[in-house]
Order: C-alpha cells, then sequence, then structure tokens
C-alpha cells in the first residue's frame, strides 16, 4: 500500500512520462488518503515520521496536480475533440493552482505564470506580474549566475510571460487608458531580458501594426525570423528542429510576414510548418492565399494556389467538420475571383 507521499512520486513520474490522466489519479488518491488521515488524527504523526508535510497542506502537490491538468488538455488533438471537457479540466487546473497560491503565497514562478493563462483580463495581469516578479529574483539567485543555460530557460518563461501580458492589453484590455504605455513597457522588458526569443520580437512587430508602423513591425518579423530560420541545402534538406519556435507562433508568423508583404518570407515559414504536419488544413489555406497574392506579380503562381486550395477540401472531406468554415468561404471568394 503506498502513503500519500509515495503516490506523489508515483504522479511526478507519470507526469514526466507525458501520462498526465495517471498523474492525477496519483494525487488525487494521495489526497484522498492524507484527508482520511486528517479525519483520524493521524496526519501530524505521519507527516513527522517522515519528515515530510502532508501532501494535504503541500502547495507543491497542487501544482503538480494542476499543471497534470494543462497536460491533459494539451493532450486534445482535433481527432479526438471530445476526449475530456476542456473548460471543466481547466477550472480544476486553475482551482489546484489557486489553493497552491493560498498554501505558499508570494514563492515559486510556475503557480503564478499558470493561473495568468488561466484568467483574463486585470486579473490575469495581475498574476502574471507577481510571476514575472518571482521569475526575475529567481534568475537572481541562480548560483552559477545569470548568464547559465538554466538562466536562459527562465528568460525564455520571462520573455513569454510579457508577450501574453502584452497580447491581454492588446485585446481585452485594449480600451483601458494604459494599454499602450504598458504594452511598451512589457516590450522595452522584453526585449531587454530575453532578446534571442522570437516571440518577443514577434509580438513586438504585432504591437507595431497596431500603432500603423509597418516598417517597424518589417523589421522586427525579419529579425523574429532570422533567430531561429536557416535556408535549405541540398545538403542539409528542411526537417522538423526542436528548435524551432513552437507550431502555432509560426502559423501566426506567416500571417503576420503576408500582413507587411514578406510573402518569400511567409511560404519559407509555412514550408517548416508542413515538415511537421501535412495535413494542417489551415497551413494550406495559408500556402494557397500566399501564392495567390504572389500569382498577381507571378502569374504561373496560380495553379500553386489552387492545388493548395483542393488540398483544404480534400482535407475537410477526409475529416469533416475540422476545417474551419471562414477559411472555406474565404477560399471560394479567392477562387471565383
Amino acid at each position: 500500500m503506498y502513503t500519500p507521499q509515495q503516490l506523489v512520486v508515483q504522479a511526478e513520474r507519470a507526469l514526466e512520462s507525458c501520462e498526465p490522466q495517471l498523474a492525477i489519479k496519483f494525487v488525487r488518491r494521495a489526497l484522498e488518503l492524507q484527508a482520511a488521515a486528517d479525519a483520524g488524527g493521524a496526519a501530524g504523526a505521519a507527516g513527522a515520521a517522515g519528515g515530510e508535510l502532508p501532501v494535504t497542506s503541500d502547495a507543491r502537490v497542487f501544482q503538480l496536480l494542476g499543471s497534470a491538468y494543462v497536460e491533459l488538455v494539451n493532450t486534445v488533438t482535433a481527432d479526438t475533440p471530445d476526449a475530456i471537457d476542456v473548460p471543466q479540466v481547466m477550472e480544476a487546473a486553475r482551482e489546484a493552482f489557486l489553493m497552491a497560491v493560498k498554501l505558499a503565497p508570494g514563492v515559486d514562478s510556475v503557480k503564478y505564470l499558470s493561473l495568468g493563462q488561466l484568467s483574463v483580463s486585470k486579473e490575469a495581469i495581475g498574476y502574471y506580474e507577481t510571476g514575472v516578479r518571482l521569475l526575475m529574483a529567481e534568475i537572481e539567485a541562480l548560483p552559477n549566475g545569470p548568464q547559465s543555460e538554466q538562466a536562459q530557460i527562465l528568460r525564455n518563461k520571462l520573455g513569454s510571460a510579457l508577450c501574453s501580458m502584452t497580447e491581454i492589453y492588446m485585446t481585452d484590455c485594449c480600451d483601458e487608458p494604459e494599454a499602450e504605455s504598458k504594452c511598451e513597457a512589457y516590450m522595452h522588458h522584453a526585449v531587454e531580458q530575453n532578446p534571442s526569443n522570437p516571440e518577443v520580437h514577434q509580438t513586438l512587430a504585432s504591437v507595431r501594426l497596431s500603432q500603423s508602423r509597418p516598417d517597424d513591425a518589417r523589421q522586427s518579423l525579419e529579425y523574429a525570423m532570422d533567430l531561429w530560420y536557416r535556408e535549405p541545402t541540398e545538403d542539409e534538406p528542411l526537417v522538423a528542429d526542436p528548435n524551432w519556435p513552437g507550431y502555432p507562433l509560426r502559423i501566426a508568423l506567416s500571417k503576420f510576414l503576408m500582413e507587411v508583404g514578406l510573402h518569400e518570407r511567409a511560404l519559407a515559414v509555412l514550408q517548416t510548418c508542413q515538415v511537421e504536419d501535412d495535413e494542417d488544413a489551415e497551413m494550406w489555406y495559408l500556402f494557397g492565399w500566399c501564392y495567390s497574392q504572389l500569382a498577381a506579380s507571378q502569374p504561373e503562381l496560380a495553379e500553386d494556389a489552387r492545388e493548395c486550395f483542393e488540398t483544404v477540401k480534400t482535407l475537410d472531406k477526409m475529416y469533416p467538420g475540422s476545417v474551419d468554415p471562414e477559411i472555406l468561404q474565404h477560399i471560394a471568394e479567392l477562387v471565383s475571383a
């Protein structure tokens, strides 16, 4: 029979092995056993004997549970959209992180950054600000100094958090009087602390586009892409690279590049997406849209655009309901134009 603490260790291993459902079962069972022990008056003795806090009072246990719920949501794909009740699971994650904050307030950036992702508007900003402040302190406290590999990992988290805060002020909080100044402050901090993060420069470009500064946006987008993209050669063909920005970020980058007229770069980014997932209808739609815009000056590309749009229609037949109706409507407009 496992003790609550042993079940938590099993949960950590399950999460490391990308088995969030199993991790959740282990943690919940640990909490049930600890609650029973609490009710029987054995909690203090169990904790003292093991030299550990009872799991019901350990913030790390609830943080682990919250992370497992988030990872469970990440397992949902277009092929399994109804595998879980996503809103319910996200609310369970939020409750777990809130309990972690209640048990250990003002320490550990992870739970605050997670709550920022699970919250909206000013509430999300509040959690992110606390998480960013704690991240800065964690970077400074690293034994190998602020230039270590671990420091870079934390700086990437810092940059991404500041990008998320900026996005909130560009969307949910765009009508707030301080919106533009906050975006500028967050982006200045992000570029200063995390200049090698493509997401930072891509988000800065989004800010510049919202300010009707396309030339500055174009410069930021080119810089963001040049941080990770390498032109394939005959000796080194294009293959998926774990160091590339995440797939959704590259899809967004291709849209921005088209918006500022950098269509050739957009095609190059989309090719990296194709290498990773050649059954993504949105990616083929963007390929077609990009080719159709280039066809104005290069008519031979019109056929490439048509083939891409046909691929989208084929995917729609293969996976009914998987293609956004707005994409299909836009394709119909482009084809009939």
